[in-house]
């Protein structure tokens, strides 16, 4: 399955998701962005990969919406966040959610 949005893919597998995030990921736009990932989750996904590659910023109410995410596939689902930016890196290490998702960085 594939979802359009003004700022995301989603690619759906049977229990795993991939959500394609581009733009900005603020207040104005954070909860918009991964509400499509919180249907997949409603529908039986419990793993998702969040690829960040094409995402210029993220704000706190943006973290707060992946937080969010994470606590609905929890405990038994993931949320990975791919191709993130060194910006966005630095903001979950500082913020101590690093420990918290799955990073996955190309080489």
């Amino acid at each position: 399955m594939t979802l359009d949005h003004r700022r995301l893919v989603v690619q759906a597998g049977t229990d795993a998701a991939e959500v394609r995030l581009s733009g900005e990921m603020d207040m104005a736009t954070a909860d918009a962005m991964l509400d499509p990932a919180h249907q997949l989750v409603a529908g039986g996904h419990r793993h998702l990969v969040l690829n960040c590659g094409s995402l210029d910023f993220c704000d706190s109410q943006g973290l707060m919406a992946m937080i969010g995410l994470l606590k609905a596939v929890e405990p038994d689902g993931s949320v990975t966040i791919a191709e993130p930016s060194e910006t966005l890196v630095k903001a979950l290490t500082i913020t101590g959610l690093v420990e918290r998702f799955t990073i996955s960085i190309p080489n």
